[in-house]
């Protein structure tokens, strides 16, 4: 009866360790931190403009328009 009640802890202990191994893994050195820069034209061309939210009558829904403007293309264009 003993060694079932350390079954939870001793599963939970191995499971913490291995997620705790796969994080730092995963963690990138800080020196490979990209340089933040400034904004381009193409940069500002990607952006979409998310608007004028509805939320329907049971409150489960809500709908929203969403504008972007193409680079090659003189026009605007929005979708709900």
């Amino acid at each position: 009866m003993r060694f079932r009640s350390l079954v939870l802890p001793v599963c939970a202990l191995v499971c913490t360790f291995y997620l705790l191994v796969q994080f730092a893994v995963a963690q990138p050195a800080s020196s490979a931190t990209p340089t933040p820069r400034a904004i381009t034209v193409d940069d500002a061309f990607e952006i979409h403009e998310v608007r004028d939210p509805q939320i329907s009558d049971d409150g489960k829904w809500v709908a929203y328009t969403v504008s972007t403007a193409p680079l090659k293309e003189d026009k605007t264009e929005t979708r709900v």
